[in-house]
């Protein structure tokens, strides 16, 4: 029996106990609810506060830009002041430095025209004497070349003289085998030509010798036809009756 009632006691025990952990655990699970909640709307909050501060910091940003810019186009405008005036400065500066140089360019120049003057005067007087002198040469060569010419003249002159010599005795030989030809038949139309138009052809041209005529007579019988030789030949012997 008591041990009935021990394992009754036990059991009603164990029970309390088990209701005393649930509900211990009940509250333990609303409390853990109860702190989420409270986490939830302190994070609910917080973010509410991180987009309010966003905001906030994105007016302050917006403004600091704003005043940044003012500030870096005043800057900006008050360095191109200063810079347009160190341009200026500069500007004449340089002005000046090439006003400067071209000054003493155009004197190194005047300097170097009359060097160059100078220069061309004493080449010219060389060019000058150099030319005397090659005149000089010039005529002692013309002067030699003269006396060279005269001499191969005379020399020609003698040539031709001897030429026309040989020429006209060998001229006078044809014409005396001619002349005993002509005794045994009568002469033909080229000889009948050639004595008459010799005389035209000396007349024309008296300073020809006796062979340069015989060619001359010779040239025009050859250029006429046979009607005009004919023709010429026959006038000549009606002339000649």
């Amino acid at each position: 029996m008591s041990t009935s009632v021990s394992t009754k006691m036990s059991n009603k025990v164990m029970s309390q106990e088990e209701k005393d952990l649930k509900m211990e655990k009940k509250a333990q699970m609303k409390a853990e609810k109860e702190a989420a909640k409270e986490v939830e709307k302190e994070q609910a909050k917080a973010e509410k506060e991180a987009v309010k501060q966003a905001k906030l910091d994105e007016k302050e940003a917006a403004k600091q830009a704003k005043i940044a810019e003012k500030e870096a186009a005043k800057q900006a405008a008050k360095q191109a002041k200063i810079a347009e005036k160190e341009a200026v400065k500069q500007a004449k500066i340089a002005e000046k430095e090439a006003a400067k140089q071209a000054k003493i360019a155009e004197k190194e120049a005047a300097k170097q025209a009359k060097i160059a003057n100078k220069e061309a005067a004493k080449q010219a007087k060389l060019d000058d004497k150099e030319a005397a002198k090659q005149a000089k040469l010039d005529e002692k060569e013309a002067a030699k070349q003269a006396k060279i010419a005269e001499k191969q003249s005379k020399i020609d002159a003698k040539e031709k003289a001897k030429a026309e010599k040989l020429e006209l005795k060998e001229q006078e030989k044809k014409t005396r085998k001619e002349a005993r030809k002509n005794e045994k038949r009568p002469p033909n139309n080229y000889i009948i030509f050639t004595k008459r138009q010799r005389e035209i052809v000396k007349k024309e041209n008296p300073k020809l010798t006796f062979g340069e005529i015989s060619k001359e007579v010779s040239k025009i019988w050859n250029k006429m036809s046979s009607v005009e030789k004919g023709e010429v030949v026959r006038s000549i012997k009606e002339n000649m009756e």
